[in-house]
Parts: structure tokens; C-alpha cells; sequence
């Protein structure tokens, strides 16, 4: 449907996992990892890919799980993990070092809703996530405000969701 004089600036990429094949299980290092190859077992079993990321503990009483993500392989930033949310946000500060807010492509002004209230917040693409090795391409984020200098996101469940998390307090 693309009009002819536009045909030769077009890229065809297939992305895996975004509906046109199905997502692997939680648990499957082929949903974070889709060029590794899974080990196998000795007895021929393939074995889902083990990812261990140190984590600090932080903001008092609330003890928020934070690690540190690499993000479009350029940026690292303090993350917080967190089972409440259902999506990845990220702070218009750690958005303007990603030079999201420079681009003005692909944003969408929305009102974003949580335990405080509703604010403005933009909706956009961040490329790729790599959290110690577990890689997860084209994720919708949203940027919000975040009154927290421990950390300048939210891990949210659309990533989480495709591992088995184990959390050691030692």
C-alpha cells in the first residue's frame, strides 16, 4: 500500500515476537534473546538461558529493587523493578540523555495514570533494553515525571513477564 514514488525508501525488518509468530513462554531465552542459542542439557534437554543482575536496595522503608539496564546500547540508567506496572517508564531526564526528546518522532502526548494521580506523559519506542545480557527490542515506554533520584524508571511487567524471576536478598 506504500505509493510508487516512495518504494525505494522503504525497509522491510522483521520483528519476532510482535504478532507475527508466537511469543515464547515466561522463562524462554528465546523471548529475550532471539539469536542465542538455548544450552543443552546432558541429556539433550535444552535449558532456558540464565541471566544474574546484581540489584540494590534503596529509598528507605520501600526497598525498591533497582538494576542497572543498558539502554539502545548506549545509555545506562537505574531502573526500579516493579510488579505494579504494567509497561516500562522512563524519566524525562533519562529520556532527554537517550535523545528522545530531541527527535520529535514517534511521540505521543498522553495522560498517564498511577497511585498519584494522572500527569502529562509522553508515549514513544525505546529500541532495545539489555538487562545483564537478556535483550528485549522495540518496547513502548512511556516518560513520565519521577520524584525519585534512586532511580530513573520503571521495569514493568511487558518485560518481566517473558522470564521467571527469582529475587535473592543475599
Amino acid at each position: 500500500s506504500i505509493p510508487p514514488e516512495y518504494q525505494d525508501q522503504v525497509e522491510v525488518q522483521e520483528m519476532k515476537g510482535f504478532g507475527n509468530e508466537p511469543a515464547g513462554p515466561p522463562g524462554d531465552a528465546d523471548a529475550g534473546t532471539p539469536d542465542s542459542p538455548e544450552p543443552e542439557s546432558a541429556a539433550g534437554q535444552k535449558v532456558p538461558a540464565r541471566y544474574e543482575v546484581s540489584y540494590t536496595a534503596h529509598e528507605g522503608s520501600a526497598k525498591r529493587i533497582i538494576i542497572p539496564v543498558k539502554i539502545n546500547g548506549s545509555v545506562t540508567a537505574r531502573m526500579a523493578l516493579d510488579t505494579g506496572a504494567p509497561g516500562t517508564l522512563i524519566s524525562f531526564r533519562l529520556a532527554r540523555r537517550l535523545g528522545i526528546l530531541d527527535e520529535n518522532e514517534g511521540a505521543l502526548l498522553i495522560t498517564a495514570g498511577g497511585i498519584g494521580g494522572s500527569a502529562p506523559a509522553l508515549r514513544t519506542i525505546i529500541d532495545e533494553i539489555d538487562i545483564n545480557g537478556a535483550v528485549t527490542s522495540f518496547i513502548p515506554a512511556t516518560v513520565v515525571q519521577i520524584r525519585s533520584d534512586a532511580f530513573e524508571g520503571l521495569i514493568g511487567l511487558d518485560i518481566m513477564s517473558r522470564y521467571q524471576l527469582k529475587i535473592d536478598p543475599r
